[in-house]
């Protein structure tokens, strides 16, 4: 039986159709163009807020372009069919035509003073107002999404259907006030909150939430609209699958796993909002490794925008930035999805088809090595979404310290046994709420990072973390210092005594068994005089009983705790000591026995990958200020590899990147030599004796 195109390797090409461009379209074009690209699908419009096909449903508005003398669609599925591209449907029922507005307005969505939520009213041009549509309404449930996916399925043989923009967006209006009271037995809150948590950081910044809301409403109303979608989706088209975005904070991943066949994730790459307000560049790492999570379903789609902004999307991504972005993705086990504004006749910039056409051969050549592939990562990041989660993320990446990442609301001992070591960032609810599996994985011998500089969780946990039950909160500290007490975590920093140490920090005390590795030097002066004048910049008070960091012993594992969110300074400073601090954290979680090993490079992602005989290690240069205009070649990079118990030696052969490798061994350490990498590079390193049994 042919496995599924879905649980293969696929690279999706998404054309985001203008409909004022309908009549340059092409359907032996338009299918040829993806095989040209090196796509092997073409995600294309079909219906929702545009029907690209003449719909007979009420309400769903035909594209005015479109051929009255024959079926574009019809057209595009069969010239597809010709050359083995799959079809991937692409609706959106998250707007719809203020004509539809003004016959049905109870379908859409309302404000708390009983607006609708419009969209375009000062777009020039002739276009007509799109009007946000209600998750509970009838347009997005059985009046229009319902029959619309029925007649579309029935009509045309897609492969399968995507979902645009199919998320909750808050509504006042009397559907949904109607089932939050008989949900909760309650009213509906009518205010807007002022402000969002303050904990959670800027780069996943949550839109307006309702003051008072219940945390799981929006989830439940996206749940009970998706179910309804994949079961008309399963009746009219069983064998296709239903493809549906995930975000990677503040929802319940479990939740949108269990609607879809597989999950997509979007990486903007916006430059338009200034150097300032750059996406960061691990966000497709990210998307890729959490997207990865439920493991019963296929890989995830890391879909990429080729424009650097939507209000700049007819232009495309400097070429390098592109296509670092995507080699990410697909290098930390995503699927490719590009998503281009306009077709190849009309695509302002069509230096950006180069760079498709490049990546999609560049993850085409590790394919095979690739397959039933599975991550040899040694440490696991909880995934809180904090701006601590962010500066471990950016850290562990900049180290090359291999690590796979776990939603907070997920966490648990069962899958945090497959690792030696758990990294807990400050911010998260995982010591209030995850205590038993946390003593549970030190139990089975797993050590355990954590960050808490919170009195009262801190306080809480006192016993978990080796200190005494008073704690209190220090505030905001600024001209302050971290001091060695102990050699564990000096290891190339045998130099200073003293790193940069900054922010929110608990005072405390170890107790018991536990020993500080490293103290708090107090702040030497207010932030407002440590420069003037600098005959008072002696040091009053410099060794204190404070702790830093308290490392000590519990079950069969071990803790180590820092009353201050250490990732926060790694991501907004990224000073090069507090990059070794790290590294040399990670040793001791690892109790130095760390399988993979390479000199910090700063911009160089390093993702290893264990076979049925041996391993892939990919690398990805990133090296360069952003936006990379060039390639900066890096050349004689070295890494270190254990090999596994019973494996006498090992051959390296380059899948993928100019150069070869130059390999060396000694014991059961194996050192290699890549000549060059470019912006991808992939091995394959394979266990000789492995293969000789």
């Amino acid at each position: 039986m042919k496995e599924q195109w879905w649980k293969t390797s696929a690279r999706v090409i998404q054309t985001n159709l203008q409909v004022m461009d309908t009549p340059k379209m092409s359907a032996v074009n338009l299918a040829q163009a993806v095989v040209e690209l090196g796509g092997n699908a073409l995600a294309v419009n079909v219906g929702g807020i545009y029907a690209w096909y003449s719909s007979k449903v009420p309400y769903h508005h035909v594209n005015e372009w479109l051929p009255g003398d024959r079926d574009l669609m019809g057209e595009i599925v069969q010239e597809c069919l010709k050359r083995d591209v799959q079809v991937i449907a692409r609706f959106d029922f998250s707007k719809a035509d203020d004509s539809v507005y003004l016959q049905r307005p109870q379908w859409f969505v309302r404000n708390p003073d009983g607006t609708p939520h419009a969209y375009g009213i000062e777009r020039p041009g002739p276009w007509s107002i799109l009007y946000s549509t209600c998750i509970n309404g009838g347009y997005r449930n059985h009046n229009v999404a319902v029959p619309v996916l029925t007649e579309a399925l029935d009509r045309y043989e897609f492969d399968g259907v995507f979902l645009n923009a199919p998320n909750y967006e808050p509504c006042f209006c009397d559907k949904c006030r109607e089932k939050y009271r008989q949900t909760y037995g309650k009213e509906l809150p009518m205010e807007w909150e002022t402000e969002t948590g303050k904990e959670i950081s800027s780069t996943f910044a949550h839109r307006r939430n309702i003051a008072g809301i219940e945390k799981d409403w929006d989830s439940l109303c996206y749940q009970d609209n998706m179910r309804l979608m994949q079961e008309t989706i399963r009746r009219a088209a069983p064998e296709i699958p239903l493809i549906l975005y995930f975000k990677t904070y503040g929802e319940n991943l479990q939740a949108r796993a269990s609607t879809a066949d597989i999950l997509c994730a979007e990486a903007q790459d916006v430059l338009s909002q200034g150097k300032k307000n750059f996406t960061p560049f691990w966000l497709p790492t990210l998307n890729a490794k959490y997207g990865s999570l439920p493991e019963h379903m296929p890989a995830p789609f890391g879909i990429i925008h080729s424009c650097p902004g939507m209000d700049w999307r007819h232009t495309g991504l400097p070429e390098i930035e592109y296509r670092s972005w995507m080699s990410r993705s697909a290098a930390n086990g995503a699927n490719l999805w590009h998503s281009l504004t306009g077709f190849k006749e009309t695509i302002g910039d069509p230096r950006i088809l180069k760079t498709v056409r490049e990546v999609n051969q560049d993850a085409g050549r590790v394919e095979k090595a690739m397959k039933n592939s599975k991550s040899a990562a040694q440490i696991l990041l909880v995934w809180n979404g904090t701006e601590s989660a962010e500066g471990w993320l950016e850290g562990l990446l900049d180290t090359q310290i291999q690590f796979d990442v776990e939603d907070e609301l997920r966490f648990s001992s069962q899958r945090a046994s497959r690792y030696r070591a758990v990294i807990v960032p400050a911010g998260g609810n995982l010591l209030a709420a995850k205590m038993e599996e946390l003593k549970h994985c030190l139990n089975l011998g797993i050590r355990l990072l954590i960050e808490e500089c919170r009195a009262d969780q801190a306080r809480e946990s006192h016993e978990l973390l080796g200190i005494g039950e008073e704690v209190q909160n220090g505030g905001e500290l600024t001209a302050a210092y971290w001091r060695f007490e102990e050699n564990d975590l000096r290891r190339n920093l045998e130099d200073t005594v003293l790193l940069p140490h900054r922010g929110k920090t608990l005072y405390c005390m170890a107790e018991g068994n536990a020993s500080v590795l490293a103290s708090l030097v107090p702040p030497f002066a207010p932030l407002d005089a440590v420069g003037a004048p600098p005959e008072r910049a002696t040091l009053l008070v410099q060794h204190t009983e404070l702790p830093l960091c308290v490392a000590h012993k519990h079950g069969n594992g071990a803790v180590l705790y820092l009353p201050f969110a250490f990732g926060h300074l790694l991501g907004y400073y990224g000073l090069p000591d507090h990059l070794r601090l790290l590294e040399n954290m990670a040793d001791w979680l690892l109790m130095n026995q760390r399988a993979f090993r390479m000199e910090s490079c700063p911009g160089l992602e390093a993702v290893l990958y264990s076979t049925e005989y041996g391993a892939v290690l990919h690398l990805v240069n990133s090296v360069g200020r952003r936006p990379l205009m060039r390639v900066v070649p890096l050349t004689e990079l070295e890494f270190e590899l254990q090999l596994p118990d019973g494996v006498k030696t090992a051959a390296v052969n380059v899948l993928l990147g100019p150069g070869g490798v130059v390999v060396k061994q000694k014991g059961n350490r194996l050192t290699v030599t890549v000549e060059k990498v470019e912006i991808w590079s992939a091995m394959e390193i394979i266990w000789e004796d492995v293969v000789l049994r």
